[in-house]
């Protein structure tokens, strides 16, 4: 899911800080470059989980400006392990 904040100011960094540390669905929060402001991963049971869970918490929030979400249909490659030699 791409999220964008209303604004970057310390305040709503923290308000987001507390949303993304309150709920257990959010697996990983990862800030990015680009049109996006951050890169979350969400477990949700089905589509109308996650429907509620954009809208009640979320959109809900007074500083998430824009969601974009992305359902995984297969996953086809997952590994842990870092490379032994980088790029």
């Amino acid at each position: 899911m791409h999220i964008n904040l209303h604004s970057h100011e310390p305040k709503s960094m923290q308000r987001f800080q507390q949303i993304i540390d309150g709920e257990a669905a959010i697996q990983e929060v990862h800030m990015v470059s680009g049109e996006a402001d951050y890169l979350l991963k969400i477990i949700a049971s089905n589509l109308e989980q996650l429907a509620d869970f954009i809208s009640h918490t979320l959109l809900a929030s007074e500083v998430i400006s824009h969601v974009k979400s992305f359902v995984v249909l297969k996953k086809l490659k997952q590994i842990s392990q870092l490379p032994t030699r980088p790029l």
